[in-house]
């Protein structure tokens, strides 16, 4: 078990470092692109290995694990570390890192699914702006407009949309207030988008392999990036929508520090905040060139090279 976490681990990190510095050597930039690669680079270290055990036996050899492979988790995992193995030590430490990021992620899910739950319709004038202005960008991008729920809370600023079968923009009463005409319809916008792009299913479906791969950080952090580029996405396709970019940004960065910011807290006193990151891109937008028809080369050869990775670490 320690050398199967382990090999997993060095996969996905391997996997995780292979895809950063593809897409910065080849400069790609637009999020919907981007969140294939993460995509992959999620997908292959957990899939992979499932055929590779029925398809490439010889990966479990000696002769191939002692001149081939590149990684051999079982070496390191029988690794003395005082009264402990390092394998045994590496699985508490991961897998408690992992479940701290998966739960940190989970939590505010759950959230609001029960801020949402028990609030539909109703006859307040100010639910009805929001149901029109929903109902009008849904039009425009040929979608059934999600329902609205407005809910009875002054002390918090919060916008999101919520559900699979039957989506729900979710608006506090806070929101309303501190968001201006122009904020709001493109804080609607950025959430339809969502919608429109598949971005429900997709981030419901990055919950679930999250949650059964809890023990793995590198799973937790490539699966939040992907999440992170489908909100650059949806900020761009809200800025698009409504030619305001400058309004797309004073919403997020509203809502963002009455929500008390989704920062995350690093040693040193350092400080990673994933709205502040889309604030800047969004303060210097650059749609990130136009496609030169390469997109589907590049990410063939990333998966090739994640998937050979993947073959030469073996547990």
């Amino acid at each position: 078990m320690p050398e199967t976490l382990l090999a997993l681990v060095v996969q996905s990190a391997g996997a995780a470092g292979l895809t950063f510095g593809l897409l910065s050597v080849w400069n790609v930039r637009r999020p919907g692109t981007r969140l294939r690669f993460w995509l992959l680079a999620l997908a292959i270290p957990v899939l992979l290995p499932l055929v590779l055990a029925l398809l490439a036996p010889v990966r479990a050899s000696e002769p191939f694990r002692r001149n081939v492979a590149l990684f051999v988790a079982s070496r390191w995992a029988a690794l003395p570390l005082g009264a402990w193995h390092l394998g045994s030590v590496v699985t508490v430490a991961v897998a408690a890192a992992g479940a701290v990021l998966f739960l940190r992620d989970l939590v505010p899910a759950l959230r609001q699914g029960v801020r949402v739950r028990g609030h539909g319709e109703g006859n307040d004038p100010r639910e009805r702006e929001v149901v029109e202005c929903i109902a009008a960008h849904a039009a425009r991008r040929a979608v059934a407009p999600p329902a609205a729920a407005l809910i009875p809370d002054d002390e918090a600023a919060y916008l999101y949309c919520r559900g699979l079968v039957r989506p729900v923009v979710a608006v506090s009463t806070g929101a309303l207030a501190a968001l201006s005409a122009e904020e709001l319809d493109a804080a609607l916008a950025h959430e339809v988008a969502h919608v429109a792009s598949g971005h429900l299913v997709l981030g419901w479906g990055l919950i679930a392999l999250r949650s059964l791969f809890f023990f793995n950080p590198l799973t937790q952090i490539v699966g939040r990036t992907a999440v992170l580029e489908m909100e650059r996405a949806a900020d761009d396709e809200a800025a698009a929508a409504t030619g305001r970019p400058s309004a797309v940004a004073s919403a997020l960065a509203k809502l963002g520090v009455m929500a008390g910011d989704d920062g995350l807290d690093l040693p040193g006193g350092l400080r990673f905040s994933a709205v502040k990151a889309r604030l800047l891109r969004l303060a210097d937008r650059d749609e990130g060139g136009a496609a030169d028809g390469l997109d589907a080369l590049r990410l063939s050869l990333a998966g090739v090279g994640i998937a050979l990775l993947v073959f030469f670490v073996v547990p």
